[in-house]
């Protein structure tokens, strides 16, 4: 019996389960992390009682929103280990599961933007300043850290050629 190639969408959506999952065991727990950012960002930005506190509220709302959609990622990775087992994949109830969780996203991506653009009104200029420049530094490492080694490997490809 010759078994069929799973679909690109199942593939990616078995990757995205395991990779959020390593994620998500990584460096203490949510909370911890939030803190160590939360009381990190409010020293660096010099904020104020008023912007720490609503500073605080919206990490607060963030780890519901996380610890929320965390369900969401259980049920689509147990729907994967059992399309897996099966003896064919019924790419439907993956589709259905993914869309799902698009939409939930989508709204979250909206609800935050929103969220985001509260606090930014809030900042004055020299604190635009330097989230600025936090997000810059932040931007060079994730850079540096995530596609650095696959641009060193492409120049270390291209230097093997003749």
């Amino acid at each position: 019996m010759k078994l069929k190639r799973p679909t690109s969408r199942f593939v990616t959506a078995l990757v995205a389960v395991a990779s959020i999952t390593l994620i998500a065991g990584c460096r203490g727990s949510m909370e911890d992390r939030a803190e160590k950012v939360t009381a990190r960002l409010s020293k660096k930005l010099d904020l104020n009682d008023e912007q720490k506190k609503e500073f605080q509220t919206l990490v607060e709302q963030a780890i519901a929103d996380m610890k929320e959609n965390r369900e969401t990622h259980l049920a689509l990775g147990a729907e994967l280990e059992k399309q897996v087992l099966s003896e064919t994949a019924d790419t439907t109830e993956l589709k259905n599961l993914l869309a799902a969780q698009a939409t939930k996203r989508q709204a979250l991506t909206d609800k935050w933007l929103g969220l985001a653009a509260q606090f930014h009104a809030k900042l004055n200029p020299e604190q635009k300043k330097k989230a600025a420049e936090a997000i810059s530094k932040f931007r060079s490492k994730f850079q540096s850290k995530h596609h650095g080694r696959h641009d060193r490997k492409k120049k270390s490809d291209h230097s093997e050629k003749p």
